[in-house]
Protein backbone atom coordinates (compact mmCIF):
# COMPACT_ATOMS: atom_id res chain seq x y z
CA UNK A 1 0.00 0.00 0.00
CA UNK A 2 1.34 3.64 -0.95
CA UNK A 3 -1.36 5.96 -0.09
CA UNK A 4 -0.71 7.65 3.44
CA UNK A 5 -2.17 6.34 6.86
CA UNK A 6 -3.37 8.87 9.66
CA UNK A 7 -2.88 7.71 13.11
CA UNK A 8 -6.42 8.09 15.01
CA UNK A 9 -6.81 7.60 19.38
CA UNK A 10 -10.50 6.52 17.59
CA UNK A 11 -12.20 5.42 14.31
CA UNK A 12 -13.57 7.93 11.96
CA UNK A 13 -16.98 8.10 12.64
CA UNK A 14 -17.71 8.42 9.15
CA UNK A 15 -15.51 5.05 8.13
CA UNK A 16 -17.69 3.23 5.67
CA UNK A 17 -17.13 -0.28 7.89
CA UNK A 18 -20.20 0.67 10.61
CA UNK A 19 -18.54 -1.91 13.04
CA UNK A 20 -15.04 -0.26 12.72
CA UNK A 21 -13.29 -3.41 12.41
CA UNK A 22 -10.10 -3.88 11.61
CA UNK A 23 -8.95 -5.27 8.13
CA UNK A 24 -5.96 -7.45 9.24
CA UNK A 25 -8.00 -9.03 12.68
CA UNK A 26 -10.92 -8.38 11.69
CA UNK A 27 -11.97 -7.59 15.47
CA UNK A 28 -13.49 -3.99 15.98
CA UNK A 29 -11.39 -1.46 17.20
CA UNK A 30 -12.09 1.01 20.00
CA UNK A 31 -8.31 3.04 20.34
CA UNK A 32 -5.47 3.77 18.65
CA UNK A 33 -5.91 2.84 15.12
CA UNK A 34 -4.42 3.84 11.41
CA UNK A 35 -6.61 4.93 8.76
CA UNK A 36 -6.56 5.95 4.99
CA UNK A 37 -8.22 8.56 4.06
CA UNK A 38 -8.32 7.33 0.44
CA UNK A 39 -9.58 3.80 0.87
CA UNK A 40 -10.77 4.13 3.85
CA UNK A 41 -8.31 0.96 5.24
CA UNK A 42 -8.67 0.88 8.78
CA UNK A 43 -5.69 -1.22 11.28
CA UNK A 44 -5.29 -1.63 14.48
CA UNK A 45 -2.04 -0.32 15.86
CA UNK A 46 -1.25 -3.52 17.88
CA UNK A 47 -1.99 -5.40 14.52
CA UNK A 48 0.26 -3.12 12.74
CA UNK A 49 3.03 -2.95 15.18
CA UNK A 50 3.16 -7.21 15.13
CA UNK A 51 3.48 -6.99 11.67
CA UNK A 52 6.44 -7.87 9.56
CA UNK A 53 5.95 -5.00 7.55
CA UNK A 54 5.28 -2.66 10.42
CA UNK A 55 7.72 -0.35 10.04
CA UNK A 56 6.30 0.52 6.15
CA UNK A 57 3.14 0.59 7.78
CA UNK A 58 3.79 2.93 10.03
CA UNK A 59 6.62 4.74 8.78
CA UNK A 60 4.11 8.17 6.77
CA UNK A 61 2.93 8.90 10.65
CA UNK A 62 4.94 6.89 13.17
CA UNK A 63 8.33 7.28 13.02
CA UNK A 64 10.84 5.87 15.82
CA UNK A 65 10.67 4.56 18.87
CA UNK A 66 12.14 6.60 21.25
CA UNK A 67 14.23 4.87 24.62
CA UNK A 68 11.77 5.91 27.55
CA UNK A 69 9.51 4.76 29.00
CA UNK A 70 5.58 6.10 29.08
CA UNK A 71 4.32 8.13 32.16
CA UNK A 72 2.63 5.12 33.67
CA UNK A 73 6.16 3.70 33.66
CA UNK A 74 5.69 2.86 37.66
CA UNK A 75 3.41 -0.40 36.78
CA UNK A 76 4.92 -1.29 33.25
CA UNK A 77 7.95 -0.88 31.00
CA UNK A 78 5.79 0.32 28.08
CA UNK A 79 8.20 2.21 25.41
CA UNK A 80 6.96 5.74 23.53
CA UNK A 81 7.08 6.41 19.74
CA UNK A 82 7.46 9.71 18.16
CA UNK A 83 4.16 10.21 16.01
CA UNK A 84 3.03 13.26 13.31
CA UNK A 85 -0.43 14.17 14.40
CA UNK A 86 -3.23 15.80 11.88
CA UNK A 87 -4.39 19.08 12.63
CA UNK A 88 -7.65 17.93 11.52
CA UNK A 89 -8.20 15.61 14.29
CA UNK A 90 -9.17 16.71 17.71
CA UNK A 91 -6.68 15.66 19.61
CA UNK A 92 -5.65 16.50 23.58
CA UNK A 93 -2.34 15.60 25.81
CA UNK A 94 -2.95 13.49 28.32
CA UNK A 95 -1.18 15.57 30.54
CA UNK A 96 -1.99 18.77 29.91
CA UNK A 97 -5.25 18.83 28.08
CA UNK A 98 -4.34 21.24 25.41
CA UNK A 99 -4.81 20.81 21.79
CA UNK A 100 -1.92 18.33 20.18
CA UNK A 101 -0.99 18.34 16.65
CA UNK A 102 1.98 17.72 15.03
CA UNK A 103 4.91 16.27 16.53
CA UNK A 104 4.19 14.53 19.10
CA UNK A 105 4.63 11.43 21.31
CA UNK A 106 2.69 8.19 21.73
CA UNK A 107 2.32 5.10 24.19
CA UNK A 108 0.67 2.41 21.87
CA UNK A 109 -0.44 0.23 24.42
CA UNK A 110 -1.55 2.72 27.11
CA UNK A 111 -3.51 4.27 24.17
CA UNK A 112 -2.21 8.14 25.05
CA UNK A 113 -0.50 11.29 23.37
CA UNK A 114 1.31 13.52 24.71
CA UNK A 115 2.85 16.68 23.57
CA UNK A 116 7.18 16.15 24.10
CA UNK A 117 7.75 18.85 26.34
CA UNK A 118 4.64 17.46 28.54
CA UNK A 119 6.35 14.38 28.65
CA UNK A 120 9.47 15.49 29.66
CA UNK A 121 8.32 17.73 32.20
CA UNK A 122 6.62 14.83 33.41
CA UNK A 123 10.18 13.18 34.59
CA UNK A 124 11.37 16.68 36.57
CA UNK A 125 10.54 17.43 39.81
CA UNK A 126 11.02 21.49 40.58
CA UNK A 127 12.34 23.00 43.42
CA UNK A 128 11.53 26.49 45.03
CA UNK A 129 8.85 27.28 43.39
CA UNK A 130 6.97 30.52 44.13
CA UNK A 131 3.44 28.65 45.27
CA UNK A 132 5.73 25.93 47.36
CA UNK A 133 9.26 27.25 48.18
CA UNK A 134 10.39 24.34 50.56
CA UNK A 135 9.81 20.89 49.09
CA UNK A 136 9.79 19.10 46.00
CA UNK A 137 6.62 19.47 43.39
CA UNK A 138 6.06 16.82 41.10
CA UNK A 139 3.65 15.44 38.10
CA UNK A 140 1.18 12.79 39.36
CA UNK A 141 -2.41 11.93 38.55
CA UNK A 142 -4.32 13.21 41.45
CA UNK A 143 -7.79 13.78 39.65
CA UNK A 144 -10.43 15.14 41.90
CA UNK A 145 -8.38 17.08 43.64
CA UNK A 146 -8.70 20.67 44.74
CA UNK A 147 -5.84 23.06 43.42
CA UNK A 148 -4.52 24.35 46.55
CA UNK A 149 -3.37 28.19 44.83
CA UNK A 150 -7.27 28.48 42.73
CA UNK A 151 -9.47 26.24 44.45
CA UNK A 152 -10.94 24.53 41.48
CA UNK A 153 -11.17 20.92 40.83
CA UNK A 154 -8.21 18.88 38.74
CA UNK A 155 -9.09 17.09 35.98
CA UNK A 156 -6.20 14.74 35.67
CA UNK A 157 -3.02 14.89 36.35
CA UNK A 158 -1.11 17.99 38.33
CA UNK A 159 1.74 18.71 40.59
CA UNK A 160 1.68 17.49 44.27
CA UNK A 161 4.27 17.76 47.29
CA UNK A 162 4.94 14.36 49.04
CA UNK A 163 5.43 16.01 52.01
CA UNK A 164 2.67 18.75 52.58
CA UNK A 165 -0.09 16.87 50.00
CA UNK A 166 -0.59 20.37 48.80
CA UNK A 167 -1.60 19.98 44.75
CA UNK A 168 -1.99 22.16 42.03
CA UNK A 169 -2.81 22.60 38.03
CA UNK A 170 -0.24 22.55 35.81
CA UNK A 171 -1.24 25.79 34.72
CA UNK A 172 -1.35 27.76 37.96
CA UNK A 173 2.56 26.31 38.61
CA UNK A 174 3.81 27.29 34.87
CA UNK A 175 1.68 30.74 34.89
CA UNK A 176 2.47 31.39 39.05
CA UNK A 177 5.61 33.72 37.91
CA UNK A 178 4.92 35.29 35.27
CA UNK A 179 3.30 38.67 35.61
CA UNK A 180 4.07 40.40 32.64
CA UNK A 181 0.66 39.66 31.07
CA UNK A 182 -0.42 42.69 33.31
CA UNK A 183 2.41 44.74 33.77
CA UNK A 184 0.22 47.20 30.64
CA UNK A 185 -2.76 47.02 33.29
CA UNK A 186 -1.89 50.17 35.48
CA UNK A 187 -4.38 50.03 37.79
CA UNK A 188 -4.92 47.63 41.33
CA UNK A 189 -6.02 43.91 40.70
CA UNK A 190 -8.79 42.44 43.58
CA UNK A 191 -8.07 38.99 44.26
CA UNK A 192 -12.20 38.07 43.95
CA UNK A 193 -13.40 34.46 46.20
CA UNK A 194 -17.15 34.23 45.09
CA UNK A 195 -18.76 31.05 45.73
CA UNK A 196 -21.24 31.42 43.44
CA UNK A 197 -21.33 28.76 39.83
CA UNK A 198 -23.38 31.36 38.23
CA UNK A 199 -21.00 34.13 37.33
CA UNK A 200 -20.41 34.11 33.92
CA UNK A 201 -17.60 36.84 33.32
CA UNK A 202 -15.24 36.32 30.81
CA UNK A 203 -11.32 36.15 31.81
CA UNK A 204 -9.41 38.73 30.03
CA UNK A 205 -6.51 36.70 29.17
CA UNK A 206 -7.76 33.57 28.04
CA UNK A 207 -11.69 34.66 26.98
CA UNK A 208 -12.78 31.64 29.27
CA UNK A 209 -15.67 31.93 32.03
CA UNK A 210 -13.72 33.27 35.71
CA UNK A 211 -14.54 30.51 38.50
CA UNK A 212 -14.89 31.28 42.06
CA UNK A 213 -11.48 32.75 42.16
CA UNK A 214 -10.21 35.65 40.16
CA UNK A 215 -9.03 38.99 39.66
CA UNK A 216 -10.72 41.75 39.06
CA UNK A 217 -10.03 46.00 38.46
CA UNK A 218 -13.23 47.86 39.48
CA UNK A 219 -11.74 50.35 37.21
CA UNK A 220 -12.02 49.21 33.90
CA UNK A 221 -14.29 46.04 34.62
CA UNK A 222 -11.14 43.43 33.74
CA UNK A 223 -11.18 40.13 34.86
CA UNK A 224 -8.75 37.19 34.97
CA UNK A 225 -8.32 33.83 36.41
CA UNK A 226 -6.15 33.48 38.77
CA UNK A 227 -3.96 31.18 37.15
CA UNK A 228 -3.87 33.28 33.93
CA UNK A 229 -2.62 35.62 35.72
CA UNK A 230 0.17 34.03 38.35
CA UNK A 231 1.37 36.76 40.88
CA UNK A 232 -0.04 40.38 39.75
CA UNK A 233 2.21 43.23 40.32
CA UNK A 234 -0.12 45.07 42.80
CA UNK A 235 -3.12 43.46 44.68
CA UNK A 236 -5.79 43.67 47.24
CA UNK A 237 -7.79 40.81 49.12
CA UNK A 238 -9.52 40.10 52.47
CA UNK A 239 -6.42 39.15 53.87
CA UNK A 240 -4.83 42.18 54.45
CA UNK A 241 -6.61 45.70 55.17
CA UNK A 242 -4.28 47.46 52.26
CA UNK A 243 -2.63 46.90 48.50
CA UNK A 244 0.23 45.01 48.64
CA UNK A 245 2.70 45.24 45.90
CA UNK A 246 5.25 42.18 44.27
CA UNK A 247 8.59 43.23 46.00
CA UNK A 248 12.07 41.65 46.24
CA UNK A 249 12.86 41.94 49.99
CA UNK A 250 16.67 41.56 50.79
CA UNK A 251 16.81 42.11 54.15
CA UNK A 252 15.32 39.73 57.04
CA UNK A 253 12.03 39.36 58.02
CA UNK A 254 8.94 37.25 58.82
CA UNK A 255 5.75 36.48 56.89
CA UNK A 256 2.47 38.32 59.00
CA UNK A 257 0.50 36.13 58.51
CA UNK A 258 2.30 32.56 58.58
CA UNK A 259 5.32 33.57 60.42
CA UNK A 260 8.42 31.84 58.07
CA UNK A 261 11.14 33.67 57.23
CA UNK A 262 11.06 35.85 54.39
CA UNK A 263 12.01 35.43 51.00
CA UNK A 264 12.98 37.10 47.70
CA UNK A 265 9.86 38.33 46.16
CA UNK A 266 7.44 38.70 48.93
CA UNK A 267 4.11 41.47 48.71
CA UNK A 268 4.94 43.94 50.85
CA UNK A 269 2.54 46.68 52.28
CA UNK A 270 4.00 50.48 52.32
CA UNK A 271 1.23 51.72 54.61
CA UNK A 272 2.46 49.08 57.81
CA UNK A 273 5.77 47.57 56.46
CA UNK A 274 4.29 44.24 56.86
CA UNK A 275 5.40 41.51 54.18
CA UNK A 276 3.36 38.39 53.15
CA UNK A 277 4.68 35.09 51.40
CA UNK A 278 3.15 34.76 48.07
CA UNK A 279 1.11 31.72 48.49
CA UNK A 280 0.22 33.37 52.02
CA UNK A 281 -1.40 36.29 51.27
CA UNK A 282 -2.52 34.80 47.94
CA UNK A 283 -4.77 31.33 49.60
CA UNK A 284 -7.95 30.67 50.18
CA UNK A 285 -7.85 28.10 52.79
CA UNK A 286 -8.94 30.53 55.53
CA UNK A 287 -11.32 33.12 54.11
CA UNK A 288 -15.00 32.60 53.62
CA UNK A 289 -16.68 33.27 50.18
CA UNK A 290 -17.87 36.77 49.83
CA UNK A 291 -20.66 38.18 47.90
CA UNK A 292 -19.39 40.68 45.04
CA UNK A 293 -21.21 43.97 46.52
CA UNK A 294 -19.17 43.37 49.84
CA UNK A 295 -16.03 43.05 48.10
CA UNK A 296 -16.70 46.31 45.77
CA UNK A 297 -17.19 48.04 49.24
CA UNK A 298 -14.07 46.47 50.31
CA UNK A 299 -12.45 48.13 47.38
CA UNK A 300 -13.67 51.45 47.86
CA UNK A 301 -12.28 51.56 51.15
CA UNK A 302 -8.85 51.15 49.85
CA UNK A 303 -9.24 53.38 47.45
CA UNK A 304 -11.01 55.96 50.48
CA UNK A 305 -7.86 55.19 52.27
CA UNK A 306 -5.25 55.79 49.43
CA UNK A 307 -6.93 59.41 48.86
CA UNK A 308 -6.97 60.33 52.21
CA UNK A 309 -3.14 59.16 52.89
CA UNK A 310 -2.16 61.52 49.80
CA UNK A 311 -4.28 64.17 51.10
CA UNK A 312 -2.12 63.94 54.29
CA UNK A 313 0.85 63.52 52.86
CA UNK A 314 0.35 66.83 50.38
CA UNK A 315 -0.95 68.70 53.88
CA UNK A 316 1.90 67.34 56.04
CA UNK A 317 4.35 69.05 52.71
CA UNK A 318 2.93 71.97 52.51
CA UNK A 319 2.97 72.17 56.74
CA UNK A 320 6.88 71.56 56.55
CA UNK A 321 6.93 74.45 53.29
CA UNK A 322 5.15 76.86 55.21
CA UNK A 323 7.62 76.70 58.47
CA UNK A 324 10.49 76.72 56.18
CA UNK A 325 9.56 80.10 54.99
CA UNK A 326 8.79 81.72 57.98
Amino acid sequence: MNHPLTLLTMPPMHALDPLKKCDKCLRKIDGFNLFCRICNFMIDIRCALKGKDSSWVLKPKVFGALSVNCIRYDHHSHGVVEAIISRAESLHCVICDEELYGKAMACMECQEIYHPWCIEAWRRKIFGHPLHYDHMLQMLEISGSTCTACKLIITNIGYTCSDCKVKFHLKCIQEACVSSKVKSHRHNLYNFWIDDSQLTRACGVCTRPCGASFYGCIGCSFYAHVECLGFPDNVKNQQHQHSVSNTYVNHKGSCSLCGGDSRDWMYTCNHCNDVFHMECIMSTDDREAATEEEQRQDIYLTYLEHDLLKLLKKHSEFKIGSVSLV
